[in-house]
């Protein structure tokens, strides 16, 4: 009988090791992971013991599977569900708590069982509720192997060799890899999104002593075996996929817990500036000691694909048991989109499946919902109509990325062309969305995937990695810097500027990092009053430039429009610097919403803040009006949506008339998207058009336009317009005209005249905009014979 054993304990306990041997004792296994890396570590280390012909490896961008493969290591999220295994390891099982990811962690804990032995791994805060999912798990508690204490505050520039500097975003990463290069001559640097063949190359830098720091984000702290004696946190708050907030306490025991190796001793302490971490989380560290985790994200594992509507109603089952709550994800949004564009198109089960697959691609562009909505929007409409996925449209994306052998790559654009392979190949893996075999492709992407990780492995080290000689002659060489009236001067040369949040280069090829480095030591404070004035910026400070909110002149955030107001702070910019550390970014982020808010309220009207506070109490048919109205600006075609407005109830339209949403004859819209602003700021910002500056001229506020007047291509009810014969309409103006000529106007002649002028229509012109129906037959007539009488 299979036996479950969870060994729960700190960092450093030895437990993946011993799991591990377990495994590969076994005739045959799978170890699920939270990490593409860690998956790709462990598969490495089975294939020394087994060889790589009896492992197999999965991951959404990998798929290594030998013939004979028995033992698999795969991320969680891969597990091959349909596959009995002796023997089953499930590692950081408190990932199951995770809002994002909780699901999938929960959905294996429950189910991926051994015949022989079924393994668990994690922090020991999770015994309670392990034990309320299986009351006849083992828990093996596994001592820490080495002590490690807290050591305060350390100047950056007097770190002890072998330290990891961790911050929390990619920004912030690069900021102190240039910051620990002036100072040291050189650093590593680890980030989660790197390739495995990257950070090993930038891992064995640091393992072979050609440089004694390393600067990674806090994707090392799960289980990512480092040569470190010491961890320095350079920040206290992260980015968690919904919000910036404090580090918990096990999330910092865990990322403090690298430091030491066996049973050499670690220390952590902070950097940067950071105010140390309190004496009580010092002490729950210390102790291991944290709150217990109480309940486990779940959701359904089985699913109704008979049609989109019940495997959405299956993917919101409830559960059934106190410790479980239902976890919303990305992927049922995406899902909901689906439903809203091809449920009547969809019949098959096997279309359903194939939908599903689809809408579980993650975003690995990192482009945001709205914008990874609708490219696989793209995909699947061609999966709809044509049953499977055009392999030659992935064929002509590999050769988009063939690297040109005399073209110099930068780390950044190599990093963007490594999330474009990954996005790709993880639709490639997923066989029943094509028709032909696609291993030979995602081969050959993996294979230039490699080729791209050199490249950014290379940029890594000109960037960040010197020689001593270097670092001597630059401890000569420090430029004498002074900052006056926000310009930075070198000898009275200005060569910089702080403007905005930004360092501006005024000299080109300026080190920006070192100079602002520089210029914080003898001016603390600065960063301080620069976040100080954006608080306190009068609205005739910014400006709008397409979709880029301006602030001083420089770019604050970009605006975009589509599932919801998106504000977003811009992060990078051509020749300069983002001032904000990791610390602040929370409140400077806030800080720009409210402005960029406030902005939106003052120039584009009410339509930007609509109270959706009960959104939650809308019925289905409902929920996918309401998201055709935002991804189309306000307002939609009732005929795409007929069988959803018959559905609605008076609770749903009691919802929409108190958010100022009309339901006319033609249209379901909102009377602001009449503004001409408004329409010319959802342009440009949702479809980036490169005519729309023509199209709103020709538009010029007017109620009516001829129909040959307006460009192909755009969708005039998006802009606020109908078309009807030869014209288009403001969507305002033509739902008032019908819904008066449905009652009957006392004097005629005076309603008659009153539409004319504000349509610019004669009678006959009127008569064509009205629906063709006999309630209207005789308003119709009355139009035209006013023509004739003339």
């Amino acid at each position: 009988m299979s036996t479950v054993t969870a060994y729960l304990g700190p960092t450093n306990t030895g437990k993946t090791y011993l799991a591990l041997t377990e495994a590969a004792s076994h005739a045959s296994a799978c170890c699920a992971f939270p990490l593409r890396l860690l998956a790709r570590e462990a598969y490495e280390r089975l294939c020394e013991r087994l060889g790589p012909d009896h492992v197999g490896l999965l991951t959404g961008e990998e798929h290594i599977l030998p013939l004979h493969a028995t033992h698999i290591c795969c991320t969680t999220e891969a597990f091959p569900r349909h596959q009995l295994f002796d023997c089953v390891v499930i590692d950081e099982v408190q990932f199951a708590a995770h809002p994002i990811r909780g699901h999938h962690f929960t959905w294996a804990l429950e189910y991926a069982r051994g015949t022989e032995a079924t393994l668990w791994l994690g922090a020991p805060h999770m015994a309670d509720v392990l034990l309320q999912l299986e009351p006849n798990v083992s828990i093996e508690r596994c001592p820490r192997l080495s002590r490690l204490e807290f050591d305060g505050a350390k100047n950056i520039a007097k770190l002890p060799p072998k330290t990891a500097v961790i911050a929390f975003s990619i920004e912030h990463v690069y900021m102190l890899a240039a910051q620990l290069t002036s100072i040291y001559g050189g650093c590593a640097v680890v980030l989660g999104q790197l390739s495995p063949k990257t950070r090993r190359a930038q891992v064995r830098l640091f393992e072979e002593g050609q440089v004694d720091y390393l600067v990674a984000t806090d994707a090392i702290g799960h289980g990512l075996n480092l040569p470190l004696k010491h961890v320095a946190f350079a920040g206290q708050h992260k980015f968690d996929g919904q919000q910036y907030r404090p580090l918990h306490p096990d999330e910092i025991a865990q990322i403090a817990g690298r430091a030491g190796r066996y049973k050499q001793d670690g220390s952590y302490f902070m950097t940067n500036g950071q105010e140390p971490f309190s004496s009580d989380m010092i002490r729950q560290v210390g102790a291991h000691q944290f709150q217990p985790i109480r309940r486990l994200r779940w959701r359904s594992g089985q699913l109704d694909f008979n049609n989109l509507d019940t495997l959405a109603s299956s993917l919101k089952q409830s559960p059934t048991k106190p410790f479980l709550q239902l976890n919303q994800h990305m992927d049922q949004e995406i899902l909901s989109a689906f439903h809203s564009h091809f449920d009547k198109q969809v019949r098959s089960t096997d279309k359903v499946k194939q939908l599903w697959a689809l809408a579980q691609t993650p975003d690995y562009l990192k482009i945001g919902f709205a914008a990874h909505l609708k490219k696989l929007l793209h995909y699947a409409h061609h999966l709809v109509e044509h049953h499977s996925l055009a392999y030659d449209a992935f064929e002509q994306v590999y050769r988009g990325l063939v690297i040109q052998p005399t073209q110099q790559y930068g780390i950044d654009q190599a990093l963007s062309a490594i999330r474009d392979i990954r996005f790709h190949t993880s639709i490639l893996h997923q066989k029943q969305l094509f028709s032909v075999d696609t291993t030979q492709l995602c081969h050959q992407l993996y294979a230039l995937e490699n080729i791209y990780s050199q490249h950014v492995h290379e940029g890594l080290v000109r960037r960040y990695v010197e020689s001593a000689g270097t670092i001597r002659k630059r401890k000569h060489q420090q430029l004498p810097l002074r900052l006056r009236d926000n310009l930075v001067c070198h000898l009275e040369e200005p060569i910089a500027r702080v403007r905005g949040l930004w360092l501006e280069a005024l000299k080109p090829e300026l080190q920006l990092n070192r100079i602002w480095s520089q210029v914080t030591q003898h001016h603390p404070d600065l960063l301080d009053d620069r976040i100080a004035a954006l608080k306190e910026a009068p609205l005739k400070e910014f400006h709008l430039t397409d979709d880029r909110l301006h602030w001083q002149r420089l770019p604050l955030a970009t605006i975009k429009i589509q599932q919801q107001i998106d504000i977003q702070r811009i992060r990078t910019s051509n020749g300069t610097l983002h001032l904000t550390p990791n610390a602040r970014i929370g409140e400077v982020d806030r800080l720009i919403h409210q402005h960029g808010l406030r902005f939106l309220r003052k120039h584009f009207g009410a339509w930007f803040v609509p109270d959706w506070t009960e959104e939650s109490k809308l019925s289905a048919p409902a929920r996918r009006l309401l998201f055709e109205l935002r991804v189309n600006g306000g307002a939609t075609l009732k005929k795409y949506f007929s069988d959803e407005i018959q559905e609605l109830t008076p609770i749903d339209r009691t919802i929409f008339k108190s958010a100022g949403f009309r339901f006319g004859f033609h249209t379901v819209f909102h009377p602001h998207i009449k503004l001409k602003s408004l329409r010319a700021l959802l342009y440009m910002t949702a479809d980036r058009r490169e005519d729309w500056q023509s199209l709103f001229t020709q538009l010029d506020g007017r109620a009516v336009i001829p129909r040959q007047r307006y460009p192909k291509g755009v969708r005039p009810v998006r802009l606020g317009y109908f078309q009807k014969g030869e014209y288009l309409i403001r969507l305002s103006f033509l739902e008032a005209f019908i819904s008066e000529a449905y009652r009957p106007p006392k004097k005629f002649s005076t309603w008659q005249q009153k539409w004319q002028n504000r349509l610019g229509l004669d009678g006959t012109g009127l008569a064509a905009i009205l629906p063709k129906q006999k309630k209207l037959s005789s308003i119709r007539r009355k139009l035209k014979n006013t023509d004739d009488d003339n």
